[in-house]
């Protein structure tokens, strides 16, 4: 319906002008809205495809996430360049000279951002790239504060923090979309960075052996079974080991038999901190050694992904909490009663008429 529509409404669509120049910010919308139309039918043909084959052949297909990351991840890198490469164009033709002077400090910044994550170990072209990415447009979205906030201090004489909170309140959609714009960086380089370097590892422990992941040591120090505390119905197998490395302390992770399963579901422990999160699970366990299968699992930047997020819903916010500025409006000037209505002329007098002498010769 929704495509068909589309379609439909096309001819519409099409603008009454071209952009000025390939290298403008009016060309760097267009592209950016072929970019989302080009993820937008990634993901049609995606969830398409295996119904289509399904119904014509019979034949079962399944289009999994390596596809997805494969056609749509080269879009949402150039999408997020384009955020930091549209706020710096100017509207019309722009000089390579122009574009050379705003873009040169933050293609410093990406380089460097890149050459840092290869130093840390960061793997993989696309967590690398995001990187980059990512510093190139904060680079830019930051300039763009700097440069506002340097002509009010120098034109009114304000200071700089004072000078950058009244630009942003002077022009809110701008610089909350910035905002937003900042923290799309902030989820991008911790959902690319928590999908591809995390890791983990699965061991048998009996209590007292202890397994290493990721710069961790885990230690298992015992098996306890009974009715969960909450619920008697409820039966539970809690595996408890202490945490030694970057996060210490101790975690439980369970099995647990509820009377409308038939098979026990896994309740996993998380040790959350600003660099990564652990997870451990208990996949099995012996009554009689009391030895217990966990999986351990690190995993990156997670708590960022939720951190930009919020980012994102203050800089929306910013953008259309309603401006309370007053705004001078022309007052009502009272106008004289005989200006509206028509004078009504009485006759003069005889003696209020004016005389006229002829003389004769």
């Amino acid at each position: 319906g929704s495509l068909g529509l589309l379609v439909w409404r096309l001819p519409g669509l099409v603008g009454s002008e071209r952009p000025a120049a390939p290298v403008s910010r009016e060309s760097a919308f267009l592209l950016n809205n072929v970019l989302f139309l080009g993820i937008t039918f990634a993901v049609l043909f995606g969830t398409l495809y295996p119904l289509a084959v399904e119904a014509l052949s019979g034949d079962t297909v399944s289009v999994g996430a390596p596809w997805y990351d494969r056609v749509n991840a080269p879009l949402f890198l150039l999408l997020l360049f384009l955020m930091g490469v549209g706020p710096a164009l100017p509207w019309g033709a722009a000089s390579w000279r122009s574009v050379r002077d705003r873009l040169g400090v933050p293609v410093i910044a990406g380089v460097a951002g890149v050459i840092a994550a290869l130093a840390l170990g960061v793997r993989g072209a696309a967590p690398v790239a995001t990187i980059g990415f990512a510093l190139f447009v904060v680079t830019i979205l930051g300039d763009e504060v700097i440069r506002g906030a340097r002509s009010r201090v120098r034109t009114r004489g304000e200071a700089a923090p004072l000078a950058a909170w009244r630009l942003a309140t002077r022009n809110r959609r701008r610089y909350g979309g910035y905002l937003v714009h900042a923290g799309i960086c902030i989820m991008a380089v911790a959902i690319a960075v928590s999908a591809t370097q995390g890791e983990d590892a699965t061991a048998t422990l009996r209590p007292g052996q202890a397994m290493q992941v990721a710069g961790y040591t885990l230690t298992y120090q015992r098996l306890v079974q009974g009715p969960l505390r909450d619920d008697p119905r409820v039966s539970e197998t809690r595996a408890e080991l202490s945490v030694a490395g970057r996060q210490s302390g101790t975690l439980a992770t369970a099995l647990r038999n509820y009377p409308s399963s038939t098979t026990p579901i896994a309740t996993p422990s998380v040790q959350t901190s600003l660099g990564e999160d652990l997870y451990v699970t208990l996949l099995s366990f012996d009554p009689v050694t009391s030895a217990a299968t966990l999986h351990v699992f690190v995993n990156p930047l997670v708590v960022w992904i939720w951190l930009g997020g919020g980012v994102v819903g203050v800089g929306a916010l910013f953008a259309i909490w309603p401006d309370r500025r007053r705004v001078p409006v022309a007052a009502a000037v009272p106008v004289a009663l005989g200006a509206v209505m028509p004078q009504i002329r009485e006759p003069m007098p005889d003696s209020a008429a004016p005389s006229v002498q002829v003389e004769e010769a």
